[in-house]
């Protein structure tokens, strides 16, 4: 288990640095905060997507889904105390398709526990159009961090998390500082749990 966690981890910090930020539109806010909530429905649906994204404003403005057999690894408790993490990355993508999805979303009050990874993090979603890593792929980021923390909140945002066990959906929405709204589902087949 620690393995996965140290490559889920890892995945995760070297995934979310690839591509350029690109300048948007704009679109409605959503609310803030990494709030984290179980829900009571909600099971992934057999032969549906992994995981779609929709991008409202921007260049890369659309719906995009990730390739069935390209599987998100989630985890909970992994990034923190009862958070949730997503690592998902295509390094195939074409320059239009989905290349990666990245989450990190605290437990409630939990942002700034001792032994949470991304201590100060209570909710981050890095969103690349592209191949993950690519050098022309486009990174769409939102990241709201507690005072605690040495990082500047960007935008807004906040995932609502249906935990069916073995299963999970993980529905994530916000909005980037330059107005990029984002709807990001993402089916997870498994959880590896710490």
């Amino acid at each position: 288990m620690k393995a996965f966690a140290l490559a889920s981890v890892l995945g995760l910090a070297v995934a979310c640095g690839g591509g350029a930020t690109v300048p948007s539109g704009t679109s409605a806010p959503t609310p803030t905060g990494g709030a984290v909530t179980p829900g009571v429905t909600g099971a992934p649906q057999p032969g549906g997507s992994v995981a779609t994204v929709t991008l409202t404003g921007g260049p890369d403005a659309g719906t995009y889904t990730a390739p069935a057999d390209i599987a998100p690894n989630c985890s909970q408790g992994i990034v923190g105390p009862e958070g949730w993490g997503v690592q998902l990355s295509n390094f195939d993508a074409a320059d239009n398709e989905l290349g990666s999805i990245q989450l990190i979303s605290a437990a409630p009050g939990r942002a700034d526990d001792e032994g949470a990874f991304f201590a100060g993090t209570e909710f981050q979603i890095t969103v690349t159009i592209g191949a993950a890593l690519g050098t022309t792929s486009r990174n769409y980021e939102v990241g709201v961090y507690t005072e605690s923390s040495d990082k500047e909140t960007s935008g807004e945002g906040s995932a609502q998390v249906t935990d069916n066990g073995a299963t999970a959906v993980i529905h994530a929405t916000g909005t980037t500082a330059d107005g990029v709204g984002i709807d990001a589902t993402i089916n997870c087949p498994s959880v590896t749990r710490q």
